[in-house]
């Protein structure tokens, strides 16, 4: 099921899910497209473009604006509701309006859900020989994005350490972090980054779904107080997820460079420190 399914990303992203890029070309597949009523001709216009390019193992679209059946029995939930920055809403209200919108999708999960790239540029090798990046914290001004840790598959099927290939840590500290953090922070159209957010939630899922065997992946789960980060708040942290639909599981006892500490320590510090406003709003005691 996907909400939301106007947005720009949607239309990629059910294409990507179509072709089988998400659960694998052999599953067979049906896609819920969730929005509000009031879009229903919007809605219709692109399950029925998505139809009209079908193929294996895509079974079917269905244009669905009561989320009382889009949630019934589905297997996974991409809910791409949010409310865009604009210039007249205070980051405190936009807040609010989220909260309100994913309540209401907690209320129908629960009723109905089931039980059961900029290294490979500067190295100039392709995108996917780059492996085990680590995105700490969450994406934005405060990420740290660590590539101590990451790996090139060479032509010769050997890996070697990017960071040792690189030997430029004033770039790593100077360029490539600060130039990540700058695309995260850009309020930048939703039709620009549309093929891009929808490229990175079938990968995502796509990991949760299959597993990622060896690799190494970043997630945002659940902190029981690994590398020292609060507890109880949600934190990127590298993972594997040894089989299909398993659990993530963290990659523990990474060492960090003497000048990442300080990185690592602020990206977790503003985790805890969004989890307390965004409590104090759920406890209706936020303020402008």
């Amino acid at each position: 099921m996907i909400s939301s399914a106007t947005r720009p990303e949607a239309y990629d992203l059910a294409s990507l899910i179509g072709r089988g890029l998400m659960f694998g070309r052999k599953q067979p597949i049906v896609i819920r497209m969730l929005d509000l009523p009031h879009k229903t001709p919007k809605l219709k216009a692109l399950v029925n473009e998505l139809m009209d390019s079908a193929e294996l193992p895509l079974e079917d679209i269905v244009a669905i604006t009561d989320p009382d059946i889009a949630f019934r029995d589905i297997d996974v939930a991409i809910m791409l509701d949010t409310v865009e920055f604009g210039e007249s809403l205070s980051e405190t209200e936009r807040q609010k309006q989220c909260l309100k919108i994913y309540k209401g999708h907690a209320e129908f999960l629960e009723k109905h859900g089931k039980q059961t790239i900029k290294i490979a540029k500067k190295l100039e090798v392709p995108v996917e020989t780059v492996k085990n990046v680590v995105v700490w914290g969450k994406a934005g001004p405060f990420a740290y994005i660590d590539m101590m840790h990451s790996n090139i598959q060479m032509e010769n099927g050997k890996t070697t350490s990017a960071v040792e290939l690189m030997k430029n840590d004033h770039w790593i500290k100077h360029t490539f972090i600060p130039h990540l953090r700058e695309k995260c922070s850009e309020n930048m159209p939703a039709d620009a980054v549309a093929i891009l957010k929808a490229k990175a939630i079938v990968e995502h899922v796509h990991d949760l779904w299959l597993g990622t065997c060896e690799d190494w992946t970043s997630m945002v789960v659940y902190s029981n107080g690994e590398y020292g980060v609060a507890k109880d708040i949600f934190f990127g942290y590298p993972v594997t997820i040894p089989q299909p639909r398993g659990n993530p599981e963290i990659i523990t006892h990474l060492p960090f460079a003497d000048w990442a500490v300080l990185e690592f320590e602020r990206s977790a510090q503003e985790l805890v420190c969004e989890k307390e406003r965004l409590v104090k709003l759920c406890e209706g005691t936020g303020s402008e």
